[in-house]
């Protein structure tokens, strides 16, 4: 199985997926009641194959800024069709509302391409070698100290949870640690693990208990989709990339008190077999085209789906709909 043949099926997956958040399966299939449930399983094999092929692009990438900036430039351009179709908190779609409360709220939760990105960027920060003497500079080192004296200063334990209070404790004495093997020069190599390690941890309280300054911004799969990427990029064989996805679903569906917690773990588990399948091989000359559909099949079903969201609801909505932005 080929990377092309990976993207394939996770975009497939991703389509039915989304096709039954919205509901679409009371409108195509009204006497099959268990069709939401198999379709949301099956969508689960789509985030771990693509966590997977962001790790092969970061491997064979000549250019990552400019990789970083299209996955950045999609992720904006298909923020409001995910607005619209997939944000649930803001939006009704298929059998509620289909306009947005507020429309300011519709980056609220953004959709899975930054996830994406800010993944991409946490490998560059954690696997190029350029950036080694930031890691190893005293200046990162009072930095981190920085961050664990305001996130313990912004601490409120009445009201965060153990795994907020845990990520505090984590950065400070990570901080710490980093500050001391700086002074004493001894253990560099610890010295910089124990760097990227606070450093992560910091990127974890950003989203969990300030994210994005305070704006209540979510990310799609929030920090456990950002881990998969990290714990891909040290999975070398086709075996451990395998198990990370299969550890990765349990503790996260688990975790996350998911709904369906069987069918998600099946649904990963297919991804795991995908994975096993993947014979290394990535398509030595694409097609330049091929490419940018790949990148515009996200926006667009989003796009499409929202139509038919609009359609099954009939005349009266659409009418709304014209009046609503006119």
């Amino acid at each position: 199985m080929t990377e092309l043949m990976l993207k394939l099926a996770a975009f497939l997956a991703m389509v039915i997926d989304h096709a039954a958040a919205c509901r679409l399966d009371r409108v195509f299939f009204p006497a099959f009641s268990k069709v939401y449930m198999i379709s949301r399983a099956i969508g689960r094999m789509a985030f771990p194959i693509y966590a997977f092929c962001l790790v092969e692009g970061f491997r064979h990438s000549h250019d990552l800024r400019r990789y970083g900036g299209r996955l950045l430039l999609l992720g904006v351009i298909s923020q409001l069709p995910y607005a619209f179709t997939l944000n649930r908190g803001y939006l009704e779609p298929a059998f509620g509302e289909v306009f947005p409360i507020n429309p300011s709220r519709a980056f609220r939760s953004l959709n899975v391409l930054f996830t994406l990105f800010i993944g991409l960027v946490l490998l560059v920060f954690f696997r190029k070698k350029p950036l080694a003497r930031v890691i190893q500079s005293k200046g990162l080192a009072v930095l981190l100290l920085a961050c664990g004296g305001f996130a313990v200063y912004t601490a409120e334990p009445e009201f965060d949870s153990r795994f907020r209070r845990l990520c505090t404790v984590l950065l400070l004495a990570s901080a710490i640690a980093v500050a001391l093997l700086h002074v004493w020069r001894k253990h560099l190599a610890l010295r910089d693990w124990l760097a990227r390690f606070a450093v992560l941890v910091f990127a974890v309280l950003l989203f969990e208990r300030y994210p994005l300054a305070h704006l209540r911004c979510n990310i799609d799969y929030g920090v456990w989709g950002i881990l998969l990427i990290l714990c891909l990029s040290y999975a070398e064989s086709r075996w451990s990339r395998a198990l990370v996805v299969l550890l990765w679903g349990a503790l996260f569906y688990f975790l996350a008190r998911y709904a369906g917690f069987g069918g998600s773990i099946c649904g990963t588990a297919a991804a795991a077999l995908l994975l096993l399948l993947y014979n290394g091989e990535r398509s030595r000359k694409p097609h330049p085209k091929l490419n940018k559909a790949f990148y515009a099949a996200y926006p667009l079903h989003l796009a499409v789906i929202w139509a038919m969201v609009i359609a099954a609801k009939g005349p009266l909505t659409q009418l709304k709909l014209l009046k609503y932005y006119l």
